[in-house]
């Protein structure tokens, strides 16, 4: 066996290997080629991964709120803000009168028996614009309220005049629309 072999043999791909050929010019065989053109690419590709991986460490920053809230139990189980639950609240408001309230048969039979002669039914394209102004409004007015209990949270005020509440859970999710018809 020759000594040429004999260190590709027994460290194949190093540096070792690569220093025999060299050794020997003119002798490198194909083998000894692939492995210095992978070991090129393999030093190449973990230069690379170096150089993303401190650019990351530079860039990128974590909260240390964050790190000690994830311990703080009670943080994590208290779910969304008010804010937050206003929002998901007013969205709510503005779904519900649209596709159930005001289709529904105690709306129209309310409001058609108040209608003029010579008006036009009630419709989303003729109310649109007043419950869209009144759902951003809502919680915000002098008479709006907030009942809250360790479940959830029930935002009271007025849509299209009407007392309106929407119930909507600790964990985000909408439990209860609600309009009052006189």
């Amino acid at each position: 066996m020759s000594t040429k072999k004999k260190a590709a043999v027994e460290a194949p791909g190093t540096e070792q290997a690569a220093e025999q050929s060299e050794s020997q010019p003119g002798m490198q065989s194909p083998l000894d080629a692939t492995i210095a053109h992978g070991n090129a690419a393999m030093q190449a590709f973990v230069e690379e991964e170096q150089a993303v991986e401190e650019a990351l460490a530079k860039e990128v920053e974590i909260p240390l709120e964050v790190n000690e809230g994830a311990a703080d139990e009670d943080k994590e189980e208290a779910g969304p803000s008010n804010d937050v639950m206003l929002a998901v609240a007013r969205s709510a408001l503005i779904e519900e009168f649209k596709n159930v309230f005001l289709p529904s048969e105690a709306f129209q039979q309310t409001f058609e028996a108040n209608r003029e002669e010579g008006q036009s039914s009630v419709s989303w394209e003729s109310v649109r614009a007043e419950i869209m102004a009144d759902a951003d409004a809502f919680g915000k007015g002098e008479y709006d309220d907030i009942f809250e209990d360790p479940e959830k949270v029930t935002f009271a005020g007025r849509i299209w005049g009407l007392y309106t509440e929407a119930t909507i859970g600790r964990d985000g999710g909408v439990q209860k629309v609600y309009f009052e018809l006189d």
